[in-house]
């Protein structure tokens, strides 16, 4: 299985629920990644996320997503990354602002932000994988 541009993620976490990401762009050195707030409900399926609900921006690798452990519960529209990322900015760069995260650290960094795992567990990286203006947990 494999992701692309708009799909949704469906990650679980230590709870037994599963958390919302979604695809903005599909590129040689991985996905990225807009991270939501947002829980599923088993069974439901996901709707659309407006800017606001992402807290953070990463690139990831695919391997949970071809091991089937993160789940594509659907696909929609993107909301424009304009104001969220200066993406042809930091693609020209090589996307310096952007390091590759394993899936692990994805799944931890979801679990804090809902209070499932400590915050403080990789240092001060949950902070910077945050987009700015969003509150921590």
């Amino acid at each position: 299985m494999s992701a692309l541009q708009a799909d949704f993620l469906s990650i679980p976490l230590l709870d037994g629920s599963r958390a919302l990401a979604q695809v903005f762009e599909v590129e040689d050195r991985g996905l990225f990644t807009g991270l939501t707030g947002q829980k599923l409900a088993e069974g439901q399926s996901p709707s659309p996320c407006p800017q606001s609900d992402f807290v953070a921006l990463v690139f990831t690798t695919p391997d949970a997503i071809v091991s089937g452990l993160w789940m594509i519960p659907g696909f929609d529209q993107l909301p424009p990354l304009a104001g969220m990322v200066d993406y042809p900015g930091q693609r020209a760069l090589d996307f310096p602002d952007y390091p590759v995260h394993d899936p692990a650290v994805i799944e931890a960094y979801l679990n804090a932000l809902h209070g499932l795992y400590d915050w403080t567990a990789f240092g001060d990286l949950f902070d910077r994988m945050t987009r700015p203006g969003v509150v921590r947990p």
